[in-house]
């Protein structure tokens, strides 16, 4: 990106999955006298961007297969000992949306700042004060995250840009407090630069994701709760 070589890893687990959806088969078509009913193993797709289920869902995954009555997934992560199973009994995972946000400037020469609106000012008082949001518009008991992942703006040290791009991940594990979290970022963002003199035609662009967009997981208590360790 940017023609800087960026060295990468993708460590999520993904192959645990898959090794666990093939035992678990193997380990039900072994015992199949001591189970009834019909069996719907689903491998998703595209797990990381979130597009895989909607696009399998779209593809006609229970029109082609049978629907099932209830679904068991897995996730793996490294704070849980080795041989541990934890279900959570209601809430196990938080929703995660997708933001981006392009802050405008005028460029200009650093030595000349009161010439130019520096969008990488602004930018970084974004970023300071989104973590308000969390802190001061949530209730202190509903957790709430708001990260700035990836931030790129500029291009040499004396010369003021007129552009700055943002990424940001937004956690919750309600509808109520997703809601709050990104009408926050908008609110945020538009305060911040009208603050710092951008005009009307400069405003940020805040950008929430269509793809990349997934509510939290909420365990059904019933299905949940005979497996609660």
């Amino acid at each position: 990106m940017y023609g800087v070589e960026q060295h990468v890893m993708h460590a999520c687990g993904h192959d645990v999955h898959i090794t666990a959806l093939v035992g678990t088969a193997r380990q039900l078509m072994k015992r199949k006298d001591k189970w009834s009913g019909t069996l719907v193993l689903i491998c998703q797709p595209a797990e990381e961007r979130i597009a895989g289920a909607k696009a399998m869902i779209e593809d006609g995954l229970y029109t082609r297969f049978p629907k099932p009555e209830y679904a068991l997934a897995l996730h793996v992560v490294s704070g849980i000992p080795l041989g541990k199973i934890v279900v959570a009994s209601k809430t196990a995972y938080s929703g995660s949306d997708s933001v981006d946000v392009v802050v405008h400037g005028v460029a200009g020469h650093g030595a000349y700042p009161h010439r130019s609106i520096d969008p990488v000012l602004v930018a970084s008082q974004i970023v300071v004060s989104l973590q308000s949001i969390v802190s001061r518009s949530l209730n202190p008991l509903e957790p709430g995250v708001i990260t700035v992942g990836s931030i790129h703006g500029g291009t040499k040290h004396n010369i003021i840009s007129d552009r700055v791009e943002m990424q940001l991940t937004v956690r919750s594990d309600s509808f109520e407090t997703r809601e709050i979290l990104l009408d926050g970022i908008d609110r945020v963002a538009e305060g911040v630069a009208r603050s710092l003199g951008v005009p009307e035609n400069l405003l940020p662009e805040v950008t929430r994701s269509e793809s990349e967009s997934t509510p939290p997981t909420i365990n059904d208590e019933a299905t949940a709760s005979p497996l609660t360790t």
